[in-house]
């Protein structure tokens, strides 16, 4: 009953070349594809204008070196204040510390994917850039010492994030779904009573996870505050107004269909 997603990316004109993920691995079976990347999450440096106007230094710039990075984290890192004048979450590969990796001409495996390299000295290089960050010049907080991270409750449990955390905001930002597909095809040839013993699994099988999930979060929130933790409920329909009115009123929207953001808001 699984779909070949093969068909439907050629029809659509898609190339499985344009990604860097080499999704096969994964996901294909005899030939077909029946899967794909989720997501692709690039990296931003958000730079904070005031603390680089404060110190008087230069905005970075596109000719800029590890040293010119280093040397505007020493100006803008003011202990006495708790000021750090870099920050980097998550370090660990594939995230930032990655980006060092690589620009120090290392990388994390081999071409085949089959042996981690991060032994090489190139790859030690770039590490070595961003724990002497931390160790050494003092300009970062180490992993350990984060303002905040985004995770489900489970989450914050496994890793034991609670263990340094003392409050959670429940913004409901971001909810995840897993999505149960049949092919047309096989669909149709299924008896009315087949299909109709198919959706009845499929409903109570979505209505059981929701329970376990909510029952699950339920008992973690418990948990959390007996750890001493702060779990607070903000005013999500003020923050979500004023998100969309700002999304409404710049070009992400021009393009939007009429009505879709008013059928979105119904559900």
């Amino acid at each position: 009953m699984f779909v070949d997603l093969n068909p439907l990316m050629a029809e659509d004109g898609v190339s499985l070349d344009d990604y860097f993920y080499p999704m096969d691995l994964e996901w294909g079976y005899e030939g077909g594809m029946y899967g794909a990347i989720l997501y692709a999450g690039g990296q931003a440096n958000y730079v904070n204008k005031d603390l680089v106007e404060a110190a008087g230094l230069e905005f970075p710039a596109e000719d800029w070196t590890w040293d010119d990075l280093l040397e505007s984290a020493k100006a803008m890192t003011n202990p006495d204040e708790n000021q750090s004048g870099i920050n980097m979450t998550p370090l660990q590969p594939p995230y930032w510390s990655s980006s060092f990796i690589h620009g120090a001409g290392g990388t994390v495996l081999n071409d085949a994917k089959d042996q981690c390299t991060l032994t090489t000295p190139e790859a030690q290089a770039g590490l070595q850039f961003v724990a002497d960050l931390i160790l050494v010049h003092k300009v970062m907080p180490p992993p350990g010492a984060f303002d905040g991270q985004d995770n489900p409750f489970p989450n914050v449990q496994n890793m034991k994030f609670y263990e340094v955390m003392k409050q959670i905001v429940l913004t409901s930002h971001l909810v995840g779904y897993d999505l149960l597909t049949i092919s047309l095809d096989a669909w149709n040839k299924l008896s009315p009573d087949q299909q109709a013993k198919v959706q009845k699994a499929a409903d109570d099988a979505i209505a059981w996870s929701t329970a376990q999930h909510q029952k699950r979060e339920d008992d973690l929130a418990a948990f959390f505050k007996e750890k001493g933790l702060k779990i607070y409920k903000p005013d999500v329909d003020a923050f979500r107004k004023h998100a969309q009115k700002m999304y409404l009123e710049s070009d992400l929207a021009k393009d939007w269909p009429a009505g879709m953001v008013d059928r979105i808001n119904a559900l």
